[in-house]
């Protein structure tokens, strides 16, 4: 739980043009994807470093690391719903790789050809992408085919094998592993809850 006051977020408005106060009291819970969870984990543990205070910038690296935790929370409310197909990384070159994986996730994607299709090396890609998303590609990549798969297993009767194939898995036991570690549940018993 965070508690903090309105004037906290003022910058974040000013920035960002937004209106962050009806934001938090829409969603005073905010879930975060437990692949993230870390990295709160890592930013709130030095928030309590520097709590200590180590020496006279401590106070400035507390209010830097909590504007960096507010953003992060920020953004998982925001695209809470579709995190991974409406993010705007702000980068146009990294925007478009995140354009051909939404609308070639259930081709075989790898990280080496589209690194060669963008003109970048395999290095750079993987270095800018995780820098601007905060995922890794092939972690976004799955996560795209799950929450794809996640759609058709609600509104159409294809099955799970059907599925699997159309969204770029390799089987529907490589999906159903994947699935229930980032949807929670089992393909079959997401489709009966939902």
């Amino acid at each position: 739980m965070l508690y903090f006051n309105n004037e906290e977020l003022d910058w974040i408005a000013d920035d960002s043009s937004q209106d962050i106060e009806s934001i938090f009291h829409k969603h005073p819970v905010i879930h975060i994807p437990e692949r993230r969870l870390d990295y709160i984990s890592s930013i709130i543990q030095k928030i309590s470093y520097e709590h200590n205070g180590v020496d006279s910038l401590s106070l400035s690296f507390i209010h830097s690391y909590f504007h960096e935790l507010i953003l992060f929370i920020l953004r998982c409310q925001m695209y809470e719903d579709n995190v991974i197909t409406k993010m705007d990384t702000g980068n146009e070159l990294i925007q478009k790789v995140i354009e051909y994986i939404i609308e070639n996730y259930h081709n075989d994607i790898t990280m080496a050809a589209t690194a060669e299709l963008f003109n970048m090396s395999e290095s750079s890609l993987s270095k800018k992408f995780k820098a601007f998303t905060c995922f890794r590609f092939r972690e976004y990549l799955i996560n795209v085919r799950t929450h794809a798969a996640a759609d058709l297993l609600v509104n159409t009767s294809l099955s799970i094998t059907e599925i699997a194939d159309k969204c770029g898995f390799a089987d529907r036991n490589t999906m159903g592993g994947t699935f229930k570690k980032i949807m929670g549940e089992a393909p079959r018993s997401y489709r009966k809850s939902h």
